[in-house]
């Protein structure tokens, strides 16, 4: 076999083992995200009752009775204090990224949709703005932290 030959042996090879390896990452992804990271109905169903999702193609907020938990593309943490079902809110807690922040989950919610806002709780930038719709989730990968 002539050194062209083996050149493109080894590229189909390594094409062959990306999509295979692609293939199977994003099964993972997909079956880790589609509940709501939290114990959630799968494919942005409502549980019914105090359960409710609210999410975005960025980020999903989980309400579960006495406790909320934040999932974006970095992770899924759980608050100090749960959000309402419905009104204003302003509840702390851990930011999911790559660096551990102090952060501050303030908005309201009003019918199907949630305004968000995350601020550094220590320096008081606003980290991320948001709209989230009730029953939306698994918009996105968890793990493809920027």
């Amino acid at each position: 076999m002539n050194s062209i030959d083996r050149k493109a042996l080894r590229r189909r090879m390594i094409l062959l083992l990306a999509g295979a390896l692609l293939a199977a990452l994003s099964a993972v992804s997909l079956a880790g995200c589609s509940g709501g990271g939290s114990g959630g109905a799968p494919n942005g169903a409502s549980n019914g009752g105090s359960g409710s999702v609210f999410g975005n193609n960025i980020a999903q907020v989980q309400l579960e009775g006495n406790s909320s938990t934040i999932t974006n593309h970095c992770g899924t943490v759980d608050l100090r204090e749960p959000i309402p079902a419905a009104g204003s809110f302003s509840v702390t807690g851990l930011y999911p990224s790559n660096v551990a922040t102090r952060a501050v989950y303030s908005g309201q919610i009003a019918g199907n949709t949630m305004t968000l806002t995350v601020t550094n709780q220590s320096t008081g930038a606003v980290i991320e703005q948001l709209t989230l719709m009730r029953g939306v989730s698994g918009q996105f990968e968890v793990g493809t932290c920027p």
